[in-house]
């Protein structure tokens, strides 16, 4: 018996998919990019094992089953320029299930300390985060191929077939770098997500400043919880798949069937 990563009780512990396997059966075709230190494209969600039963089968499951509605409702559908795109969603419910796919992908690689203050909240104990967090969301568009892409073989329409976790790169000052505790990526398909939570010692208006150059510089747009439950319309998107597949492409090429 070992402690279970969410709940720390000593118990028998049960296999937990970094990725959901509802993605793997919406996206026969994808592969799952897991993250940009490892590039690795694997067919398969990783899976970790140091998660009881009780919260397996219990809080984790019930933000799968929401991740599971998001994707019918929305993760599923390709968006093709020009974009026109309304997105609604619980906040905190979708907050919890990007904590927890991050979370499960830090403890592949023994990194997972900085999101232990956030259990509590990913399990719905407490009802906020511990720390300040934002959450912004963007769109990968799919885009035509070029000519000669196409005479090498490539499909007519180039689509974003991967989800992707990893840090999410942010152009900021030194001591403001120094400040964020998270800023994470997840992405399914199309839709982008980013999760920045800073320290408790950084002001309110230097996160509003440090988000507002995060939106422009990376066309991404911050959620709130009203304007979320309400709907988001999104009318441009925030990279093409051609850009956002190249970028952190593993070595050798991404394998054929991603292109």
């Amino acid at each position: 018996m070992k402690p279970c990563s969410y709940c720390g009780e000593s118990r028998k512990l049960t296999r937990e998919h970094i990725f959901a396997d509802y993605l793997a059966r919406a996206f026969p075709d994808h592969g799952t990019y897991v993250d940009n230190a490892r590039r690795i494209a694997t067919r398969s969600p990783a899976i970790v094992r140091d998660v009881c039963r009780c919260c397996n089968g219990g809080t984790l499951s019930a933000l799968d089953s929401y991740g599971s509605e998001l994707t019918s409702r929305y993760f599923s559908k390709d968006v093709a320029l020009p974009v026109r795109v309304t997105f609604q969603a619980d906040f905190h419910r979708l907050l919890r299930l990007l904590l927890k796919v991050s979370f499960n992908d830090a403890r592949t690689r023994k990194q997972g300390a900085v999101f232990q203050q956030f259990v509590p909240y990913i399990l719905g104990k407490a009802t906020q985060p511990p720390i300040a967090t934002h959450l912004f969301f963007g769109i990968v568009a799919s885009i035509p191929t070029a000519p000669a892409e196409r005479a090498a073989g490539m499909a007519a329409i180039l689509h974003p077939h991967v989800h992707r976790i990893g840090e999410l790169k942010v152009d900021l000052p030194h001591d403001l770098k120094n400040s964020l505790v998270l800023a994470r990526l997840v992405s399914f398909h199309a839709f982008l997500f980013g999760v920045f939570a800073w320290s408790r010692l950084t002001s309110l208006p230097t996160r509003r400043k440090a988000m507002e150059k995060v939106a422009t510089v990376n066309g991404l747009t911050e959620l709130s919880c009203d304007a979320l439950a309400r709907g988001i319309k999104i009318t441009s998107a925030c990279a093409d798949a051609r850009t956002f597949l190249w970028a952190g492409m593993p070595p050798g090429g991404w394998p054929a069937k991603y292109v």
